[in-house]
């Protein structure tokens, strides 16, 4: 896989998004053969593309959750408001609600046993900084931190780009809900 190249994939339908446009396997796969065809052999790209969904989607894990007849009806309104699928949208409430909470201690590798051959993590990785009162007699070795930033509390923003309408979306903000930060 290219190093550090990531794209937006909407799991649900299986797309990822390549230069402005949400393709599938084949459309992907298409283009490709198009442009071999074509002797236009500047692939890469595409190629890149199709590796990343594919691992993306070889690398998703199901989850099921039930709903209370109302709160199953107001997640339809909601995406119904917002033009998202409500899978997409259940996925975005859930994964702003882990964002909003403290990081978990890792899990030793030799408890997590090995990762699967086929379905390896793309090369690009986020580094989290963790901080932590200091210990008597560790303040010397201390390492200054930037300025904590003091305008505006984040919002949640639901990615447009996952949604069934594509990249023209307006993002929605999700206010006043139960993860909104304080």
């Amino acid at each position: 896989m290219t190093a550090g190249v990531r794209y937006e994939v909407d799991l649900e339908a299986e797309r990822v998004l390549y230069e402005g446009e949400w393709l599938r396997r084949e459309d992907l796969s298409a283009r490709i053969q198009r442009a071999l065809a074509g002797l236009d052999f500047r692939v890469s790209g595409l190629g890149s593309a199709l590796e990343y969904l594919g691992w993306a989607l070889a690398a998703a894990r199901p989850v099921q959750v039930r709903l209370m007849p109302e709160d199953a009806e107001r997640l339809e309104q909601m995406s119904r408001r917002v033009n998202i699928d409500p899978r997409t949208l259940a996925r975005h409430a859930v994964l702003a609600y882990l964002a909003s909470q403290p990081a978990l201690e890792p899990v030793p590798a030799s408890a997590a046993g090995p990762a699967p051959a086929a379905v390896q993590p793309p090369a690009a990785a986020r580094t989290a900084i963790t901080t932590e009162p200091a210990a008597p007699g560790e303040e010397a070795r201390a390492v200054p931190l930037t300025e904590r930033k003091t305008t505006e509390l984040p919002k949640v923003v639901v990615s447009p780009e996952l949604g069934s309408g594509g990249a023209s979306l307006r993002p929605a903000e999700l206010e006043d809900t139960w993860f909104k930060k304080s």
